[in-house]
């Protein structure tokens, strides 16, 4: 299933800050738009790996966000599979109770 969120991607000198406005635990950063996109990806898929699908947030309507000066909205979207009620990608693997990302 498909799951989109939007990010706010706040360019810096030193590179882009990425925040989810409805999911405040997911925070990332890069240094260019396309690794942005990606570190969203990432983390977004890690932050609702294992969480209730009925407890997931509605996602905000982009034309409801604002940013600053140097910012912008960008939809984000993951495959996420649902198991048992619960969120789960394949791209993750919790190992010790702990979860990694595959891709590394």
């Amino acid at each position: 299933m498909q799951i989109s969120y939007n990010a706010i991607f706040e360019y810096a000198e030193d590179g882009i800050n990425v925040s989810f406005p409805d999911l405040p635990s997911a925070l990332t950063c890069a240094f260019s738009r396309e690794e942005a996109i990606e570190m969203a990806q990432d983390v977004l898929t890690v932050v609702l790996h294992g969480v209730k699908y009925s407890d997931l947030p509605k996602p905000t309507q982009m034309n409801q966000f604002e940013t600053k000066n140097e910012g912008e909205v960008v939809s984000i979207e993951i495959e996420m599979s649902v198991k048992s009620g619960k969120l789960f990608s394949n791209d993750v693997v919790e190992w010790n109770g702990e979860i990694c990302n595959e891709k590394e």
